[in-house]
């Protein structure tokens, strides 16, 4: 009997462990992947050309709205929208800052797109650009793997070196 209780308590202890070593990998993965959205947006001077997928929301003839990109938008002032719509499809979005600003998102399964800008008369000026993929989320998965391995081994290091310092300090 007190073998199977044994084997429980090891099997309960196993399955303990793999829970934490899934949590902690899910709260890195998440902390990594804020990370990389964070330093992958490009800020923009007002005098700063912007990344040749930044997108600005123009205004069709019929009073629809298509994004297109800052090479083709720009030479079309009277089309730019300056008024964002409340309601927004699914997949892209203009959507009105405090500051005045416009900020235009445009998403897919796997990845998104913003574009930041403002309008000062006959001039668009872009604020910032951020493109996040299926890939960033991937990269920061192995990363949060790796780094994982390295703690529970700097980790294991650690303590074994604090439970020989103790042995020594015990036989003086």
């Amino acid at each position: 009997m007190n073998a199977i209780i044994t084997i429980l308590k090891k099997i309960v202890e196993s399955i303990v462990m793999i829970v934490v070593y899934f949590l902690l990998w899910g709260v890195l993965c998440i902390g990594i992947t804020l990370a990389m959205q964070w330093f992958t947006t490009e800020s923009y001077q007002p005098h700063d050309l912007p990344d040749e997928r930044f997108q600005v929301v123009l205004q069709n003839s019929d009073g629809s709205t298509q994004p297109k990109t800052w090479n083709i938008a720009k030479t079309q002032p009277q089309a730019w929208v300056r008024i964002a719509d409340t309601e927004c499809k699914q997949e892209d979005c203009l959507y009105a800052n405090a500051d005045g600003s416009f900020t235009f998102h445009s998403e897919g399964a796997m990845w998104y797109i913003e574009s930041r800008y403002r309008i000062e008369g006959e001039k668009i000026i872009p604020i910032s650009f951020n493109m996040f993929t299926g890939i960033h989320v991937f990269m920061a998965m192995v990363l949060a793997f790796i780094t994982l391995g390295i703690g529970k081994s700097l980790l294991g290091r650690w303590l074994s070196y604090q439970s020989t310092k103790d042995k020594i300090i015990d036989k003086v």
